[in-house]
């Protein structure tokens, strides 16, 4: 199953973006229209991806940050280092420890979530506050060029194509 998402500046271009793709033989029940008027997000079943990565990154960042401090605290310990020499015995060992926690966290971002965290693009829910809508289509590889095709000639302002519905 692929999955292909167009985003319209205005929730009226998502009905006629949705008549083009009924006419060019995409099956109705195969199209979801997801705005203010239309489906929201939730009971469409569509996740937004940059919401999906800040969980997970939180989620990483939950229990990487403690090991982090700990193995920072343990190797500072270990190998009994003097780089921050101003902050004196008991401080070096804690400086080494707060850098391992900012390294526990750094891990949590890229491995929870990476780039899409820290994008700057607004989330799906925040394009529909703002009156924008959204297409979904749910089909086989086959029929994915087609809706491509419908959806490019009615201007989109951004297509996102996905070969698995997992990763939308």
């Amino acid at each position: 199953m692929a999955s292909l998402i167009g985003l319209f500046a205005e929730e009226a271009q998502t009905e006629r973006a949705y008549t083009a793709l009924v006419q060019a033989g995409i099956s109705p029940t195969q199209i979801t229209l997801i705005g203010p008027t239309h489906q929201s997000l939730a009971t469409a079943g569509l996740v937004d991806p940059k919401e999906q990565a800040q969980r997970r990154a939180r989620a990483m960042a939950l229990w990487l940050v403690p090991f982090g401090f700990g193995s920072g605290l343990g190797f500072s310990l270990l190998v009994n280092l003097n780089t921050f020499a101003w902050a004196g015995p008991l401080g070096n060992h804690l400086v080494g420890a707060l850098l391992g926690a900012v390294g526990g966290g750094l891990g949590g971002l890229f491995m929870g979530g990476g780039i899409a965290v820290l994008n700057t693009e607004p989330t799906y829910r925040q394009r529909l506050a703002q009156g924008q809508g959204l297409v979904l289509i749910r089909t086989g590889l086959g029929q994915i060029r087609i809706a491509r095709q419908a959806l490019t000639s009615s201007k989109p302002l951004e297509i996102i194509e996905s070969l698995e519905d997992e990763t939308l």
